[in-house]
């Protein structure tokens, strides 16, 4: 009977049927792509914070952050997005102070331009990227075993030594922060070991695909950046009205 009455509207159950689920399935690709949108706008948002975050972190430390940027784009090959550069780069500099932050946002390049050469050397362990964050978070946590992804043989014993000697100190009475500067300048002395060892290969056959995916990685950050700009001030303007 059912059917028999949706027939008058030229239209049976079969028909209602197809019709209410293309609704739904249009609906859901609407709602889908309005999420993907928020949520690559909040990324955009992290990316511009991340810009502001780094450049005070820098600036704080004394640098000029345009001429500090251009020196690490240059020591990374262009193989690191802005964005993924200071991010890594934060890490080593969050919750430094002193003699150790001034070390740490110096060491920054060298540290780029050993995992480089290391990658170089090294392709099949580990690209650019992944190997500058090992140094960065291997150094802050004083980890032989990060460091040792750059084959860096850290010695945490040695190195202390070593630094407590250079200063006329035995290393029982050295600081935190000058037992982080042990391992900062053994860090620094294994890695130019790699760079020297890497020479005119420096220069990856995989750098091609490396840039290309963060070509990829810039388009979509990019994407992100003028969406939050664009959808911002009206997620505000929502906010407001809870």
């Amino acid at each position: 009977l059912a059917n028999t009455g949706f027939k008058v509207f030229g239209m049976n159950i079969v028909d209602i049927a197809a019709k209410f689920y293309l609704l739904q399935t249009a609906i859901r690709a609407v709602v889908q792509g309005l999420v993907g949108l928020f949520e690559l706008a909040e990324f955009g948002a992290m990316v511009q914070q991340q810009e502001r975050a780094f450049q005070s972190l820098v600036t704080g430390a004394g640098k000029d952050y345009l001429s500090f940027m251009d020196e690490l784009r240059d020591k990374s090959g262009g193989l690191i997005s802005d964005y993924d550069l200071q991010l890594k780069a934060s890490n080593a500099i969050i919750g430094t102070t002193g003699q150790v932050r001034t070390a740490m946002v110096d060491a920054l390049p060298s540290l780029l331009q050993f995992s480089r050469a290391f990658a170089a050397l090294h392709p099949d362990i580990g690209n650019t990227e992944f190997v500058f964050n090992s140094l960065v978070i291997g150094i802050r946590r004083a980890s032989p075993r990060l460091i040792d992804n750059a084959l860096i043989y850290l010695k945490l014993g040695e190195a202390v030594d070593t630094y407590a000697k250079s200063i006329g100190k035995t290393a029982d009475e050295l600081t935190n922060q000058q037992r982080q500067m042990a391992i900062i300048n053994a860090t620094m002395a294994g890695g130019n070991i790699i760079v020297d060892q890497a020479g005119n290969l420096i220069n990856s056959l995989t750098d091609r695909y490396t840039i290309f995916r963060k070509n990829l990685n810039e388009t979509k950050q990019a994407g992100g950046v003028f969406l939050n700009e664009f959808l911002g001030p009206s997620i505000v303007l929502i906010n407001e009205q809870f």
